[in-house]
């Protein structure tokens, strides 16, 4: 069946390539451009008289009979394909995501095709020689584009965003999120939301669930981006919760003081799931007779330790997105994916069909400049956007941020979804 899908991709590369010949999340940060940039959208001294937003100056938006879609991903063809067929046994890892993302797509055609929509996409497997991103701002291909989708990495999306601006393209990041060397761009939207807002919603749900208490924050210093989280997580209201750095802990005696026999909030901002299971299960070791709630990072998201029936802890943690298979749209989608691959698609399935599906709703009911209607969630298949502008602390404008966030409640092998 992969051989088969795999395919079904290249066929559609070919077709649609404009060519005439033919991710990874929290994953390294660029720790110091990451902390200036997104620290600008925190709160500030309200003592501080600042400058007035201006309105965005969008351009008119187009209305056209037929639409284009350009969507970046890696699918490394070049490595995995000799002459048309495949030369692997099992897909490896570094392709898995982007072709997973891919098959979302595919659905997506499918669905939009079935509507009557009018569409191209065009598909640029960036690991490609002449479809690397620096080639295709070299030729100007994406020019003629009514909207980019990356599948980027961090470092991959600055050239692009660029590129969007200067040609008043939409640019969608549909994987990273960082939002490193990107600032003044009204073109440029993030749905994957930043570090630094999961941060935010993690210390204040915190705040909400425990409004007498102090959260304890437990951190790994010695890690940069868990440093940076730290400080997101700590905010200004918060800079009295008590800070441990687990690395330098000695024994359990040195967290005595900030436990009770009621139930101890314990907040983690620490990247690395592995680490914040060993956390967990060490302190639940010591005390196994109080009680806990850990809030925690969307990186933990799928780690089994989560799924332990545990009584006397409940973890909470952020998600991004997260796929309701009892409803209509996820079981439709299933069915289909099954009848190609026989598998349950995964989440990046699910994520490259509704970033297609809602952006191309958003075009054809809107034409190209539908940034003033991101609230029609009519499109949306699965996930209840919330596509906010971002401001420096001096209110200039930055991007374009989804904000919304899914709190996952763990609790004696059971979750619970806000």
């Amino acid at each position: 069946m992969v051989f088969r899908s795999l395919m079904m991709m290249m066929l559609l590369l070919l077709i649609s390539s404009p060519y005439e010949s033919s991710a990874q999340f929290w994953k390294r940060i660029s720790a110091r451009k990451e902390n200036n940039n997104e620290s600008k959208t925190q709160e500030y001294n309200s003592n501080r008289i600042a400058k007035k937003q201006k309105p965005i100056d969008y351009p008119t938006s187009r209305v056209k009979f037929r639409y284009r879609i350009d969507v970046l991903i890696p699918l490394y063809l070049d490595e995995l394909v000799e002459e048309g067929q495949p030369v692997f046994e099992h897909l490896p890892d570094k392709a898995i995501a982007g072709y997973q993302f891919y098959e979302g797509i595919l659905l997506a055609k499918d669905s939009l095709n079935k509507l009557g929509y009018n569409f191209d996409i065009y598909i640029h497997d960036i690991t490609q020689d002449g479809e690397g991103i620096e080639r295709l701002i070299l030729t100007k291909t994406l020019v003629g584009s009514d909207l980019i989708i990356g599948f980027l990495a961090s470092n991959q999306l600055g050239k692009i965003a660029a590129f969007s601006q200067k040609y008043k393209i939409n640019f969608v990041s549909a994987l990273s999120p960082s939002v490193t060397d990107v600032q003044d761009n009204p073109f440029f939207t993030i749905i994957q939301p930043t570090l630094h807002r999961h941060c935010i919603r993690l210390r204040n749900k915190a705040m909400e669930m425990f409004p007498e208490k102090k959260v304890l924050l437990i951190t790994n210093l010695e890690n940069e981006t868990d440093s940076i989280a730290l400080n997101y997580c700590s905010g200004t209201k918060q800079k009295k919760w008590p800070r441990i750095n687990w690395v330098s802990l000695e024994d359990s005696s040195e967290l005595l003081p900030f436990l009770d026999t009621s139930i101890n909030p314990v907040l983690l901002p620490i990247v690395d799931p592995l680490l914040a299971d060993s956390i967990i299960q060490q302190i639940v070791e010591w005390f196994p007779q109080n009680r806990f709630h850990f809030f925690g990072m969307p990186s933990w998201k799928g780690a089994s330790f989560l799924k332990e029936k545990k009584v006397n802890y409940i973890v909470t943690i952020t998600a991004a997105f997260n796929f309701d298979n009892s409803i209509t749209m996820p079981q439709v989608l299933v069915r289909n994916y099954k009848k190609t691959t026989d598998a349950r698609p995964t989440e990046l399935v699910y994520r490259g069909y509704e970033t297609v599906y809602w952006y191309a709703y958003l075009l054809q009911k809107y034409g190209t400049i539908f940034n003033y209607h991101l609230n029609d969630l009519a499109g949306a298949a699965f996930t209840q956007f919330d596509i906010q502008t971002q401001w420096t602390r001096d209110n200039d404008f930055l991007y374009l941020e989804n904000e919304h966030v899914f709190y996952l409640n763990y609790k004696n092998g059971l979750i619970s979804v806000e």
